[in-house]
């Protein structure tokens, strides 16, 4: 995606600096950002890791990591870069600020070389953060100001001496030219690098061919292009990149199981999924959602196997807050219809009726009730009652192969939020752990309270025979856990002498849909039973 060069439009675009450090040592912890963090790397060179992405990265380069976003810097070498945190604001509050959130992500995806006049800025940014002046901080939003000037003016030059980044530069040049002949001579020419050793270091960097990676972009724009034209198989083949149209459809075969027009006719009818459990109850229906939130944080597993099916991804970060940018989204997207849960508010509920019909179900109601709800609404009652048997069966299953490791034993299920402690009450917990699987709690159910806060004597007193422990990903958590878990007071829990201590994810324990019981059903079996295997051989 370009950055956007119409000079007019950025008059609207500000930028608000929230904190500027400089910073010695090495963490190793993930972080999550709520703003735009600007990374300046002095000394130093190693990985960085956004949203599951590692990209390579050494002394005097910048990178930009958007909201939202988790990330984890991991040093082979000294440490010392600066970290600026900022906001963006556009000055007209009706315009769509997408497309200056995708030049920013671009500049992002680059991992920008040295720039000697931005370093210079944000070196003087540091040196007035020092300063006891007044009004100090209205020279500092200059000197961001200027910063992103030289960084959206950016314009590479040179191909990269390293290999690993050289290597990157060639696989972004593939997903903008994917549409084009492409050879691999040339792409290792560019690379700086002989054509064997080029293909090797690909596979080994990225786990995959380089022709099969080409693939996966043109049969990707294909998908697109199927659900959101009307464009024939012919003209589709030749926007991505092929001779024909029987040489996509044998291409788009292989990839996805069936042929580029069945896959078309498949999803003539694009259905917009509102939140997570949506997502799962269709996906569980055998229908990929035209449009859902996603992300590869919040909602891993889906953006895993459906981020190149769901043509647009919905916010899913604090998207109670700031629902308006999925109603942008979607009515960009014209779905056929909507699907979301009653409680949402009455402004949201206003907005989607303008989009498309809408069919509402109670967040009330038992998950079983809700699916079926949506199946019939949608015609797929006899696909809900097969699925359903499937999932009663693997419960079955499950309980039976979790008897010998859990039977009269009695767990809690706790969340660790910063330095807080809950116990998990979310209602998978409850319809699944305690009440199909029929597992053990170590606190009596007429004492249950919806995510009652607990300390680590109350553990104690309780003495669970296990644990099922989610710990939020964010610095500051990551960080309290350390200390806790290395303290002679979370080691004397009986649970933990005994290694009987789970960690479970957000995603899916936290989602009450069909799809994701399905998978805490099958997570749950994987940790229990290898974990015991793990033991016993030690």
């Amino acid at each position: 995606m370009a950055i956007i060069k119409n000079n007019n439009i950025w008059k609207n675009f500000y930028l608000d600096l929230k904190s500027i450090k400089r910073i010695h040592k090495q963490s190793k912890e993930n972080k999550i950002t709520s703003y735009f963090d600007l990374i300046y790397i002095l000394t130093g060179r190693g990985t960085i890791t956004i949203n599951k992405e590692v990209k390579q990265f050494a002394s005097h380069q910048l990178l930009v990591i958007p909201p939202s976003s988790t990330y984890k810097l991991t040093f082979a070498s000294d440490v010392d870069y600066y970290l600026i945190s900022f906001q963006v604001f556009l000055k007209d509050r009706e315009e769509e600020i997408q497309p200056y959130l995708d030049s920013l992500a671009c500049m992002q995806q680059q991992v920008i070389p040295y720039h000697q006049e931005a370093a210079v800025l944000i070196e003087e940014m540091y040196r007035l953060e020092g300063e006891d002046t007044p009004y100090l901080h209205f020279l500092q939003r200059a000197r961001l100001d200027e910063v992103f000037f030289h960084l959206l003016s950016y314009k590479k030059h040179d191909t990269p001496n390293d290999t690993l980044l050289a290597i990157e530069e060639t696989k972004r040049y593939m997903e903008a030219h994917f549409h084009e002949r492409l050879k691999i001579d040339m792409l290792a020419q560019q690379a700086e690098l002989s054509p064997k050793y080029y293909s090797e270091m690909f596979k080994k960097q990225y786990g995959i061919t380089i022709s099969d990676y080409i693939t996966r972009l043109r049969v990707n724009k294909a998908k697109q292009l199927l659900l959101m034209t009307k464009d024939s198989i012919r003209s589709i083949a030749s926007s991505v990149g092929y001779a024909d149209e029987f040489y996509l459809s044998r291409k788009f075969k292989q990839a996805v199981g069936i042929s580029p027009s069945a896959y078309r006719e498949k999803r003539h009818r694009k259905i917009a999924s509102y939140d997570f459990a949506t997502t799962g109850h269709l996906l569980a229906l055998q229908i990929l959602p035209y449009a859902a939130p996603i992300h590869p944080k919040w909602t891993l597993d889906y953006y895993e196997q459906y981020k190149d099916d769901i043509i647009f991804h919905l916010e899913s970060y604090r998207k109670h807050t700031e629902w308006r940018k999925n109603i942008v989204k979607l009515k960009r997207a014209k779905p056929h219809l909507i699907i979301a849960k009653q409680e949402i508010t009455a402004d949201e509920k206003a907005e989607l009726a303008k989009i498309a019909p809408v069919f509402y179900y109670s967040e009330q109601d038992n998950w079983k009730d809700q699916f079926f709800q949506i199946a019939e609404y949608l015609n797929c009652t006899k696909e809900a009652k097969d699925w359903m048997d499937f999932y009663e069966n693997q419960a079955l299953s499950a309980s039976a192969q979790l008897a010998p490791y859990l039977s009269g034993k009695k767990g809690l299920v706790i969340s660790l939020f910063k330095d807080n402690y809950y116990l998990n009450r979310s209602r998978t917990i409850i319809e699944v752990i305690y009440e199909e699987l029929q597992i053990g709690s170590a606190q009596e159910k007429d004492k249950w309270k919806h995510n009652e806060q607990i300390s680590i004597d109350t553990v104690m007193e309780m003495q669970p025979d296990f644990l099922l422990m989610n710990i939020r990903q964010d610095e500051e958590t990551l960080k309290h856990w350390e200390t806790v878990r290395t303290s002679v007071h979370w080691n004397n829990i009986e649970a933990v002498k005994r290694q009987q201590v789970y960690y479970i994810q957000s995603d899916p324990w936290n989602e009450c849909s069909a799809s994701s019981h399905l998978r805490v059903i099958h997570n749950l079996l994987e940790l229990i039973t290898e974990k015991v295997q793990v033991n016993e051989r030690k």
